[in-house]
């Protein structure tokens, strides 16, 4: 989907200090009356299935800055993968000790 295509929510908020990529998902969508962040991931063209997998997924970096109205470093940060291939959780790094192989 194109970034153009996503809508701009009428209210925003802002991320708290080490706020997941969920959670503000869940506040931007109580802030604009949804019970849920389903509606907004799917205005974005985003699988539902699993909406814990997208903090891994690179290429909804733009399109969830675009309908999170933040800048696209700020929702990278958010996300599980970090930009050198490591593991991030709530916008730290992971040391690779920590990871263990399933």
């Amino acid at each position: 989907m194109p970034t153009d295509d996503v809508p701009i929510l009428p209210i925003r908020v802002q991320p708290e200090p080490d706020e997941s990529l969920l959670g503000l998902l869940l506040r931007m969508a109580a802030a604009n009356g949804f019970e849920s962040p389903t509606p907004l991931i799917q205005a974005c063209g985003l699988p539902i299935a699993d909406i814990a997998a997208l903090a891994t997924s690179v290429s909804a970096v733009p399109l969830l800055s675009r309908l999170l109205a933040l800048d696209e470093t700020a929702v990278a940060a958010m996300f599980y993968a970090g930009p050198d291939g490591g593991s991030r959780l709530l916008g730290h790094p992971v040391h690779p000790h920590f990871i263990s192989e399933l």
